[in-house]
Order: C-alpha cells, then structure tokens, then sequence
C-alpha cells in the first residue's frame, strides 16, 4: 500500500505542476481539466499527462481504482482523489504539498481537513475516503 500512497502522491504532484504551467496565462477555467477531448478544455486536458490508465472513457484512476480528477475553479484548481484507504488518506495530509502561494487545503469526505498527524488521523477514520486538494 506504501507503493500505491506514494505514486498517489507523485501523481498529484505532477498534476500540479502540469495544470499550473498549461493554465498559467489564463486562470483555470471551470471545467474538469481532466477530461480528454472537451470542446470546452481548448486542447489544454491532462490526459496524456496521466499514465494511470481510464476509468470508463475518459476518467483518470488512482493507484488505488478511484477516479483521479482535476476540476478548475477560476482562480484556483482542485485534484480529487477518490477510494483512498485510512492508512494512505493520513500520508496525503501529511505530505508536503508546496507554500501557501501554490497550495490552499485538504478536504476529506466534504470536510476541511487540519494538516496535522492528529487532525489527519481523525479526518481519515472510518473506511475509503475521497480527498480534495485545492492548488492556486
């Protein structure tokens, strides 16, 4: 599980990075970023940024089967990952995510997140969950 947490992480990361660099003119937009072949995206979509197979036609997955998104919100973009286990939920709040210049927060389940050990531990607890991370 270590393995799959850490390509999670990884993955996220270099999602990041991409979306920021393709978008970095023009803010992010409103649509899901992900999503290969929307009229809406302008040619600028993630899909062949992200080598962890589909989910359905155009849905990528994370390492653990869920679906690995990236929905733009103007100013700002999230990256949701869904299906995560307690164990690698606790390693993604606690991973280092960049400065608060790139990085805004976590949310679990729906629920802002504190990124502490504790604050991980208590918003993980209870079964697969799905985390969204929100990036400038």
């Amino acid at each position: 599980q270590s393995y799959k947490t850490t390509a999670l992480i990884e993955k996220i990361n270099l999602i990041a990075t991409q979306t920021r660099n393709l978008y970095k003119k023009g803010g992010y937009g409103t649509y899901d970023i992900t999503k290969a072949g929307t009229e809406e995206n302008a040619g600028k979509t993630l899909g062949t940024l992200i080598d962890s197979g589909k989910i359905g036609a155009t849905d990528a997955a994370n390492p653990f089967g869920g679906v690995l998104t990236t929905k733009g919100a103007t100013d700002t973009f999230t990256v949701t990952a869904e299906n995560v286990p307690a164990e690698s939920c606790v390693d993604l709040l606690t991973a280092e995510w960049g400065s608060t210049g790139v990085f805004s927060g976590i949310t679990v389940g729906g629920t802002a997140a504190t990124l502490t050990t504790t604050g991980a531990i208590n918003a993980c607890k209870g079964g697969n969950k799905t985390i969204v991370l929100t990036f400038k």
